[in-house]
């Protein structure tokens, strides 16, 4: 269901759509809440979850006063996202209560220390959004591109062939060694042998930048009672694991040889 029509079922009291609606929106707050982050790292008093909270609360604001013929929900939502976490941050209050001839700034006004960031930022285009996105996933799909291109080079010749076959055109171990005139065993010690060097290689810390970590999962309070350990802390721990499992792989083969 799309997020209009969620937005007008709650609208008419299916208030236990509320998640539904968070669990499709939460990862565009998660993507402007770290670009807040990033924006304001001399601003300890601001945490991660702090701008998640906000953002539910946005959220909420937003599906009371949307409209159908407003447009795109998420474009409705980010005006009241990036409302929420600029009065989070203390940068201004809620327009409601200034009267704007006696408050009236600039819209080039800068935010942060670095000027990065204006108040015109905060206000949200509801056309622009989606466009934003479309090429935000278009940069990230090149860019993942080219980081696999270049892992490519680092394969061993006699691995390539079953690599591009088996990862990038999609082909069973079976159909390959039917095409290969080879057996079974030889394609999947050709494919451990080409992944292998790739663990090896440099490329793999760039491969795995790209790797799908849950920012949101694990955000609430009775998740930190429970592990004792933030978003932030849970990221470096799964960095940290990352790169000791590559170490352990790699001592192992070195035994072996």
């Amino acid at each position: 269901m799309s997020n209009e029509e969620l937005a007008v079922l709650i609208q008419n009291g299916d208030r236990e759509r509320e998640i539904e609606l968070w669990e499709q929106v939460r990862r565009f707050a998660m993507k402007l809440a770290n670009k807040w982050l990033a924006a304001f790292r001399s601003r300890s008093d601001v945490e991660f979850d702090d701008l998640m909270s906000v953002a539910y609360i946005a959220m909420c604001e937003a599906v009371a006063t949307y409209k159908p013929d407003s447009g795109s929900f998420i474009g409705w939502y980010s005006f009241y996202l990036k409302d929420g976490y600029t009065t989070l941050y203390g940068l201004r209050t809620r327009r409601t209560a200034n009267d704007p001839l006696n408050n009236a700034i600039s819209l080039s006004t800068p935010l942060d220390d670095n000027g990065e960031i204006t108040l015109g930022d905060a206000v949200a285009d509801p056309n622009s959004t989606e466009r934003f996105e479309r090429v935000e996933d278009a940069l990230y799909r090149q860019e993942l591109h080219n980081a696999l291109c270049e892992a490519l080079k680092i394969i061993p010749a006699e691995y390539l062939s079953v690599i591009e076959r088996r990862y990038f055109n999609g082909q069973t171990i079976k159909s390959i060694a039917a095409d290969l005139l080879t057996t079974v065993n030889e394609v999947k010690r050709c494919e451990s042998g080409g992944l292998w060097a790739i663990r090896r290689s440099p490329a793999i810390n760039t491969l795995r930048s790209f790797s799908d970590f849950d920012f949101y999962k694990g955000t609430g309070l009775s998740s930190f009672k429970r592990t004792g350990t933030s978003i932030q802390e849970n990221y470096l721990l799964y960095e940290e694991n990352a790169e000791m499992c590559d170490q352990k792989k790699m001592n192992f083969s070195d035994n072996i040889t």
